[in-house]
Order: structure tokens, then C-alpha cells, then sequence
């Protein structure tokens, strides 16, 4: 029921941000979004584990229940925010119309499939309880930070993001960083029953290259979508980005069944290794993006 509710409340969401801002501020509103969102991650785990046990679990489902309160009230003391030309009543002519939209457009099937290429083929969380207990003497406190080292990674890169502002090829830029996410997956699968801090340091590098693709790919997928198909477009993206990485956890662990889990590992980095080089020889258009030519020429109409 959560991840149904999502499904529909996480796409309507995104279509604010890029009306409220002018086109030329949203990497960088993206930036702070992702800042806010993975210093959350990090410090979301940590405080709901204090407060468990501090008193119990059921104080702390209530204290986050209570907490919507405030953030309830504010979304409906909002205005209305309706598409460009009006709202119009949905139907299934409307899905059509999003879906062949993206597969028209090469900048969003590029920016689609490079985030498939890290998520579907290069996750591999789910294999972290498996590692910790072959290599790591089942400790609980490896896996937690094993857990915690992608986002720790991911907040520092947000927060170390203002070279992003220089980039002039977007979607060049958003390959090298997929390609260094994959390459950082294979690391860890390799470092594996060392030293702790070696396989960590690649889960934060990980976490850095995937904080600062998405802000790149939000940025290329907002700069081309027409208004009125921004919240289908949006759908797609949301599908992606939540559906991507729980396939890509079955995946992981189906491999790391019938290989085992280091080997699952390293064969993930692998394929999205390749598969992100599929996409920079197949889709030049995407790869040559950049969002300063857009800007200056929505300006000059």
C-alpha cells in the first residue's frame, strides 16, 4: 500500500521543482535536494535505532506517524499547481502519448537506460548480510556500515557538488559517472575479505557517482520534457528509479546463489560496465546534451 500511495504521490512531486524554478537554477535545486535526501539516510537509520532503543519500536512507528502532521498541513495550504494549458482528465490515450514521447526521444531513453545500466545490472545490496557472514564473521556492525557507506558516499558527494555547475556535457559527464559507479562495484567485489576500510571506501565512491548522476539525469530529463508530459514522464523515471534496484537486488541474489556473493559482485560491475559503454556508442545525441544551449535558446524565442 506504501509503494502504491509513492507510485502516485513521487511523480506529481517532481513536476514542482522545475515550475517553480527557471531552468538555469534546478541542478543546482537538484543538488540540495540530494544533499537533504542522503544526509536523511544517514541519519534517519541512526536516530530511528536510538529512539528503538531508548524506549521501543512502537514509539518510534509513532513518532514518525506524528511527524506527517506538520508536513500534511503544509501541502494543503498549498495552491493549486496545474500543467501548462490546463489540466486534462486521464486516460490510457495519455499513457500512450507519455510512452511514446520517451521512446522518441533519445536524451530520455539515454538517461533512462544508463540508470537501468547501474541499478539493474551493478546493485548488489542484497548481498551484503551474505558477505558480512562469509568474510566478516557475521558481525552486525560490518553490515551496518556497509549498509551506510553508500549514502554516507552520496551525501559527500552532494555536499562537494558545486563543480557540477561547469560541466558542459551532461550526458557525457552522467556516463563516466555511471561507468565510475560500475567500476566501483567491481572494486568492492575484489576487495572483499580485506581490510574493512577498503571495501567501504569503494561502496562510498559508489554512493558519490550515483548521487551526482541522478542530479545530472534529473536535470537532462526536465530540460527535455514538455510540461503537460512531465508528471507521465516522471512515472516512468519514478518506476525506474524504485523498481531498478529491487530487480536489481533479485538479480544479485539469484547470481550470488548459483556463484556466491563476491563473485555475484564483481560480475555485476562488470555488465554495467559494458552496458553504459552500449549506451555511449548508441546514443550520441544523448551523450553530446548540454543543458546551457537549451537555456539560451528558450531565451532567445
Amino acid at each position: 500500500m506504501q509503494s502504491l500511495l509513492t507510485s502516485i504521490n513521487a511523480p506529481a512531486r517532481a513536476t514542482f521543482m522545475p515550475r517553480l524554478l527557471p531552468k538555469d537554477q534546478f541542478r543546482s535545486a537538484a543538488v540540495l535536494n540530494m544533499v537533504f535526501m542522503t544526509f536523511c539516510g544517514v541519519l534517519g537509520p541512526i536516530t530511528a535505532g536510538f529512539i528503538t532503543s531508548l524506549w521501543s519500536m512502537n514509539i518510534n512507528y509513532l513518532i514518525n506517524a506524528l511527524s506527517y502532521i506538520a508536513a500534511l498541513y503544509g501541502v494543503f495550504r498549498l495552491p493549486a499547481m496545474l500543467p501548462e494549458g490546463g489540466a486534462v482528465k486521464p486516460s490510457i490515450g495519455m499513457i500512450a502519448e507519455g510512452m511514446q514521447f520517451i521512446v522518441k526521444s533519445e536524451r530520455i531513453k539515454g538517461a533512462f537506460l544508463t540508470d537501468m545500466s547501474v541499478t539493474l545490472l551493478g546493485t548488489s545490496t542484497a548481498l551484503f548480510p551474505a558477505i558480512t557472514a562469509l568474510y566478516y564473521s557475521d558481525d552486525p556492525t560490518i553490515l551496518g556500515y556497509f549498509m551506510a557507506a553508500p549514502a554516507l558516499g552520496g551525501f559527500l558527494g552532494s555536499i562537494c557538488s558545486g563543480h557540477l555547475s561547469n560541466v558542459k556535457r551532461e550526458g557525457r559527464a552522467v556516463i563516466v559517472l555511471a561507468f565510475s559507479y560500475a567500476v566501483s562495484i567491481m572494486c568492492f567485489g575484489l576487495s572483499v575479505n580485506t581490510i574493512i576500510v577498503l571495501p567501504l571506501f569503494f561502496l562510498m565512491l559508489s554512493g558519490a557517482a550515483d548521487s551526482l548522476m541522478v542530479v545530472l539525469n534529473q536535470t537532462i530529463v526536465v530540460h527535455s520534457t514538455p510540461d503537460h508530459l512531465r508528471s507521465r514522464v516522471n512515472s516512468v523515471e519514478y518506476l525506474l528509479g524504485f523498481g531498478g534496484p529491487q530487480l536489481g537486488d533479485f538479480r544479485a541474489g539469484a547470481v550470488g546463489t548459483a556463484l556466491s556473493p563476491r563473485s555475484a559482485t564483481m560480475l555485476g560491475g562488470v555488465t554495467s560496465i559494458l552496458a553504459v559503454g552500449a549506451i555511449y556508442v548508441l546514443l550520441p545525441s544523448y551523450r553530446a546534451f548540454h543543458v546551457e544551449n537549451e537555456v539560451v535558446g528558450e531565451r532567445a524565442t
